[in-house]
C-alpha cells in the first residue's frame, strides 16, 4: 500500500477503522464496487468467501445497504483506507480486496475467484514484489488468498501454500538461496 508499509495505517483510529460509516479518505466510496461482498466471509448470512452475496446487486452495490451486517459495517478494504494508494488499487478494477490480516501479520489480497491472477498483473504485481522485500524486514508478510488457496509474495519468488488450518503460521526466512515462506504449524514451532 503505502511506501512504508508500518505507517500504513498510522493517523487512523482503530474505531474508525472498523467501526465507522463514513469514507476513510475523502472522496471514496464503494460505489457499484461490490468485490468484499463475494471475497468475504458473512457470518451473519451463513455466506461463505467467494461466493457472491445474495444482497450484492452487480453494478450497483448491496441491495440492503442501510440495514447490512455489521460485520458488512464494520469492514472497510485498504483502498478507502490508504490515501497512498491510487483509483488502480479500487478492488473493482484491480481485481482483489486489499486487506490486512493480524492473525498472519500480512498484507491480504482477497482475489476475485472470477480474475485468479489479476495480482499479477502490472502494474500491481511490480508493486506488492517491491512492498514484499519492506514487509519481509519487518517480519510481515504479502499473501494472495485465490480460492482459499494462500500464495506468499516474496521479493524474488512467490511460494504457494495452500490452504493453511487454524494452527498453521506463515514462517519467513532468508539463506543464500533466496527468500523463503513455508507453513508451519504453531504447536511444533513453541517446542
Amino acid at each position: 500500500m503505502a511506501n512504508d508499509l508500518s505507517s500504513d495505517f498510522d493517523g487512523i483510529p482503530v474505531e474508525d477503522m472498523y467501526d465507522s460509516q463514513e469514507p476513510l479518505v475523502p472522496g471514496r466510496s464503494c460505489g457499484s464496487c461490490t468485490l468484499c461482498c463475494t471475497v468475504l466471509p458473512l457470518p451473519e448470512l451463513q455466506k461463505p468467501p467467494d461466493i457472491s452475496c445474495i444482497h450484492a446487486v452487480a453494478g450497483k452495490g448491496c441491495a440492503i445497504h442501510g440495514n447490512r451486517p455489521s460485520s458488512c459495517r464494520q469492514f472497510f478494504c485498504g483502498w478507502r483506507l490508504d490515501p497512498n494508494v491510487d483509483a488502480l488499487w479500487k478492488p473493482d478494477i484491480c481485481g482483489f480486496v486489499l486487506t490486512i490480516n493480524f492473525y498472519y501479520s500480512a498484507l491480504m489480497l482477497l482475489v476475485d475467484p472470477t480474475r485468479p491472477l489479476a495480482w499479477r498483473m502490472q502494474p500491481y504485481y511490480g508493486r506488492l514484489k517491491e512492498w514484499s522485500g519492506r514487509a519481509f524486514n519487518e517480519n510481515k508478510r504479502i499473501v494472495a488468498l485465490v480460492n482459499g488457496e494462500m500464495t506468499v509474495v516474496l521479493p524474488d519468488r512467490d511460494v504457494p501454500l495452500g490452504r493453511l488450518g487454524p494452527d498453521d503460521e506463515i514462517a519467513l526466512s532468508r539463506d543464500a538461496g533466496g527468500y523463503r515462506a513455508e507453513r508451519r504449524d504453531k504447536r511444533e514451532a513453541r517446542l
